[in-house]
């Protein structure tokens, strides 16, 4: 019994800490990046001449079917400032709180639980690598409710699913009945609806296979399919034919394979071409584990060591820019963005998306080389496919390049999720090295946050 006090106050600490962090750190964020960006002074001005209902059904006639988050944006551009604040940061608390509770509950049941563990703090440090000036370019308000608040009510949605998949109790008719609500709303962002499509089927496809029936299981996974059929109505549309002649007049003309081309390209180089705190914190994590746990496997060491190399070089070649004026990033671009005008690799497009697809290759095929059982290893690739589908899907916008790595949003909590389950392996293999890499996560993640906020503090007030 004194054990599992020990263990409840363990994981009380845990929780208490990570949310504490989170609702410092992003109420300095908050305060620091008041000031209006992006779309959020023309979204103001709509609400001067019109009505939150008028403003909606001219939206989703003309620009978009994102009605209930849009709706949810319009009713706090109208309140104080303050509002939208203290409900942003709670989103993000619990977007936080429940991709380090799915994780932690899988990399324990994978790699086995351990007291000296703390999973929820490594998530919320994790969380603060990530590239919050991506919100800053459309205006903060409406790129968090689009990205952070969906990803978190997908996130919630999902939660009887995961009740019910673990086996252990069936889920409450309240847990339906809220995952039904916060399903709705993830569902009304496109990218969100297909992460949350990909994901229930795979729940209910081993549901069936368990043999554990869960009619209200097939009633989301309904629920979702009608949310991604309604944003082939309406406004979407229009939308699509003005961002064609806006931004991308040729897009017309492309194939459905130059299409899926171009979001697969757009994915990786938007990963690898620049450096990226998330995927460093997965490489560096992957790393340790090669050398801590170290195994007579073929490829063992090339396929744990080549992501973290791979960054490294990218982190080389951005210093070598700084330094020397000279755009050594160039030769890792493979897209020629038409938003930016970033120059593409001189040798050919093909060479830095070979090298990209490369380097993803090494970390998957690393995955199956640590020892865990089949399931797991399948789970982890599943949730990394799943999110980068969700980016690769934007190949089918002519918004494409416009839009930037914002749309990477879902792609990066997938990343998140793996990596947290992965911290349970080096945790299991060396307590030592656990804390180690839990400490430069926290010191990265802090300089980020301060980086990020002074930055776009900066674009803001310019």
């Amino acid at each position: 019994m004194k054990r599992n006090m020990t263990d409840r106050q363990r994981e009380i600490r845990d929780w208490t800490f990570c949310i504490l962090l989170l609702l410092t750190a992003f109420s300095w964020f908050h305060w620091r990046t008041r000031g209006l960006s992006g779309d959020t002074a023309v979204f103001l001005d709509y609400l001067e001449r019109m009505t939150i209902p008028e403003l909606l059904k001219d939206r989703m006639a003309n620009v978009t079917t994102r009605v209930i988050l849009e709706a949810v944006l319009f009713v706090f551009l109208s309140l104080p400032d303050w509002c939208f604040w203290i409900a942003n940061t709670g989103m993000i608390v619990l977007s936080t709180g429940f991709l380090g509770y799915y994780a932690a509950a899988m990399g324990g049941r994978c790699f086995g639980k351990d007291r000296s563990l703390w999973p929820m703090t490594l998530a919320a440090f994790l969380f603060l690598l990530y590239p919050f000036e991506n919100l800053a370019v459309a205006g903060i308000p409406g790129t968090s409710i689009n990205y952070i608040w969906s990803g978190a009510m997908g996130m919630l949605s999902f939660w009887p699913f995961a009740t019910a998949l673990s086996g252990k109790d069936r889920p409450a008719w309240w847990q339906w009945a809220g995952a039904l609500l916060c399903g709705a709303v993830a569902g009304n962002m496109e990218q969100a609806a297909v992460f949350l499509f990909l994901l229930e089927t795979a729940g209910l496809i081993l549901l069936l296979r368990w043999k554990r029936n869960r009619p209200m299981a097939w009633i989301l996974w309904i629920e979702t399919i009608v949310s991604l059929g309604f944003h082939l109505t309406g406004g979407n549309q229009n939308r699509m034919h003005n961002s064609i002649a806006a931004y991308w007049p040729e897009f017309a003309d492309l194939s459905l394979i130059q299409k899926g081309w171009n979001g697969y390209a757009a994915a990786v180089n938007g990963l690898l071409s620049t450096p990226d705190l998330i995927f460093l914190a997965f490489a560096l994590l992957l790393a340790m584990i090669a050398v801590t746990a170290p195994q007579k496997r073929r490829l063992w060491y090339p396929a744990g060591l080549i992501p973290l190399l791979y960054e490294g070089l990218v982190i080389g070649f951005k210093v070598l820019t700084v330094l020397t004026g000279r755009d050594f990033l160039r030769w890792l671009n493979g897209v020629e963005d038409l938003s930016t005008g970033a120059p593409a690799c001189p040798a050919g497009l093909w060479l830095p998306i070979l090298l990209q697809t490369a380097v993803l290759i090494s970390a998957i095929w690393f995955l199956f080389l640590i020892e865990q059982p089949l399931f797991w290893k399948l789970t982890e690739t599943g949730i990394l496919a799943a999110g980068f589908a969700t980016r690769a899907m934007m190949g089918f916008s002519p918004t494409l390049y416009e839009s930037h790595m914002r749309t990477a949003h879902y792609f990066y909590l997938a990343i998140l999720a793996v990596t947290l389950m992965l911290s349970y392996e080096l945790g299991r293999r060396s307590e030592r090295r656990y804390r180690l890499y839990g400490m430069l996560i926290a010191v990265m993640g802090i300089l980020n946050l301060i980086r990020m906020t002074f930055k776009i503090e900066a674009l803001i007030f310019r």
